[in-house]
């Protein structure tokens, strides 16, 4: 069978130095939603409850990957929005490299490379230690072993672009999921902040590299 198209983009910043981001998300049929990244949390900002008052609603990592909880779009979500997690997987497992071409991202140039993550137990089991759960997070989330990744990098090799395109079987309908990320604004301050539980927010300190 094939599923519907539906489209979401968002815009927001990302503090690379405390691992915290923070979107906001519009989608189809007016679904907007503002998410707080951070290394253990995913915090969902929703209308509030009636029950409690409360506006947000957070998720550990454990939540996210719990099977039949319900959460497990969010945990796909979170990886897949995740700059950090894109980030970190073209580290040291991209394989068949080549250069494309040259392209202005955002009135930027750069340089257009194309090439394979690879996620495969093979490329897992080499990488370094401290990577490996990120890789196995990364493959379940996505769903695939690999996947092909194209990145635009600018004169002093930062990434200004990267997008890959990756098709899940969920029973007899396969989800095709194209995601792009782009990246500016280097150096300026965050401004990130994580809700704490009386509803207020707490700051996560200024960053030293940020990009939005």
């Amino acid at each position: 069978g094939q599923g519907g198209r539906m489209g979401v983009s968002g815009t927001g910043a990302y503090d690379f130095a405390h691992k915290a981001g923070r979107l906001a998300l519009k989608a189809a049929l007016g679904l907007d939603t503002t998410l707080i990244i951070t290394e253990d949390k995913l915090y969902l900002k929703t209308p509030p409850s009636a029950a409690t008052g409360k506006p947000w609603v957070s998720l550990t990592n454990a939540d996210l990957a719990a099977a039949g909880s319900g959460a497990g779009y969010l945990g796909q979500l979170k990886q897949q929005i995740d700059p950090r997690s894109s980030l970190q997987n073209l580290g040291r497992n991209v394989e068949n490299v080549h250069r494309v071409d040259t392209a202005k991202v955002r009135g930027v140039k750069t340089s257009h490379v194309s090439g394979r993550v690879d996620l495969s137990d093979a490329a897992i089991n080499a990488a370094p230690a401290d990577q490996r759960e990120q890789m196995r997070r990364s493959r379940e989330a996505l769903g695939a072993d690999g996947y092909p990744v194209d990145v635009w990098l600018d004169k002093d090799g930062r990434v200004r672009r990267l997008e890959y395109a990756i098709s899940v079987a969920a029973g007899p309908t396969q989800t095709h999921k194209m995601v792009r990320i782009d990246l500016s604004g280097f150096g300026e301050d965050a401004k990130i902040v994580a809700p704490v539980p009386n509803g207020a927010t707490g700051g996560l300190g200024k960053p030293a590299s940020t990009a939005r």
